[in-house]
């Protein structure tokens, strides 16, 4: 339960300096102007598809957590409700492992 807490924060934490560093990015002469006018297609896959998967793991990871604070004494007897958890939490880290991946890529195309 603690460490679904932690992810649950980690991944608030990430979504709000990824709309912390999309401000610059958004901003008149800033990246998105040049791949939009330049490279499109990299502006769709990596800027456009990173900021909006990137808000996923947050409702997921709370989710889980809230799953897991108000079932707690029915995990050890109930299999589906630990198999869900499980799912939600490796679906969200696995999100936030891409959208972070996504995130360097784009740092090595054009410094925000």
């Amino acid at each position: 339960r603690i460490l679904a807490t932690i992810s649950a924060v980690l991944a608030f934490l990430a979504v709000v300096s990824g709309n912390m560093i999309y401000i610059a990015y958004r901003g008149e002469g800033g990246p998105r102007e040049f791949f939009k006018g330049n490279f499109p297609e990299i502006h769709e896959i990596f800027f456009e598809f990173k900021e909006f998967i990137g808000l996923f793991p947050l409702p997921i990871a709370v989710a889980a957590t809230f799953i897991l604070w108000k079932y707690r004494d029915s995990l050890p007897v109930d299999e589906n409700i630990r198999n869900a958890v499980g799912v939600m939490i490796a679906v969200a880290w696995t999100v936030l492992m891409i959208v972070f991946v996504l995130g360097a890529a784009i740092t090595k195309l054009m410094g925000v």
